[in-house]
């Protein structure tokens, strides 16, 4: 009450107020430098800005209702997901999309160019995995590491546990590299690991696991093998890589003293257990 007078707030009042307000909204987003698109409470469209116009279209025009544009065209003004691929494969773009209701009805969409971001997501998920390939992968190898066996070990010792199933490991140590390196030169005990790496590999099922477990250490995981079959594997290993040493580096033969240590699995037994019976081979 003020100078007597009592003054009362009618819907008409509240609708003029809504209608500022959004009428302030519009002539604020009009020059904005993302796409702005107003939907009217019966779902037509009432207005877009210069920006939505540019991206959208001439197609995109105020008063038209949901049935009017089928297809993209039609979704990504009406019923925009999350995140919209807008344009053509190689100039196309990401726009994110925010919807907002307004104070008079209807909705407003906002579409933000959110293209960078994504590419700056991939290149973030590219760089990771190569991170975790350098992680359980051994960098002159290729092969797993120490890191990735034990993971790899962990896993069928529990599945074993589970259901039975039976197998085996091989350590393989190579015991004279820089004897190697001494009579081949520089650089010959990589080529002599690769080598190694490249026969263990070779020979393998798909199933088995074969890794750098040391220095001049691989390590061989052998699913649904028991004891007898390992053995008969390593044989063959050990004819491989005396064919190997014959052969020799750049056609002059070499001397390559091979360790070997195997264990199959048995209840009871855990990774660590494992790897010190096979361990006990490498000593004798």
């Amino acid at each position: 009450m003020l100078g007597g007078e009592t003054t009362v707030a009618t819907e008409t009042d509240s609708a003029v107020d809504g209608q500022r307000t959004e009428e302030a909204l519009v002539q604020a987003l009009a020059l904005a430098p993302f796409p702005v698109v107003i939907l009217d409470p019966e779902g037509r469209l009432r207005w877009l800005n210069e920006a939505a116009g540019g991206w959208f279209g001439p197609e995109a025009r105020p008063g038209l209702s949901r049935s009017a544009l089928p297809g993209p065209l039609g979704e990504a003004l009406f019923d925009p997901p999350e995140e919209l691929r807008w344009g053509e494969s190689e100039r196309g773009r990401w726009l994110q999309v925010r919807r907002r209701p307004l104070p008079a009805g209807g909705r407003a969409h906002y579409y933000l160019d959110v293209s960078e971001q994504r590419t700056l997501r991939a290149e973030r998920a590219r760089l990771q995995d190569e991170l975790a390939q350098h992680i359980t992968r051994d960098a002159l190898t290729g092969l797993p590491n120490r890191r990735a066996l034990l993971e790899g070990l962990e896993t069928l010792v529990t599945r074993s546990r589970r259901y039975g199933n039976p197998f085996s490991i091989i350590r393989l140590r190579l015991e004279n590299l820089e004897a190697v390196e001494r009579g081949h030169g520089p650089g010959s005990r990589d080529r002599v690991l690769m080598a190694v790496a490249h026969i263990l590999r070779d020979k393998l099922r798909w199933a088995d696991q074969v890794g750098r477990f040391d220095r001049e250490e691989f390590l061989l995981i052998l699913p649904e093998t028991d004891g007898p079959s390992a053995r008969q594997l390593l044989r063959m290993l050990r004819r491989r890589l005396r064919s190997l040493a014959e052969r020799g580096l750049d056609g002059r033969p070499f001397e390559l003293q091979v360790r070997f240590g195997l264990a199959a699995w048995g209840q009871g037994d855990d990774a660590r257990l494992l790897l010190e019976r096979a361990a006990e081979g490498l000593r004798a």
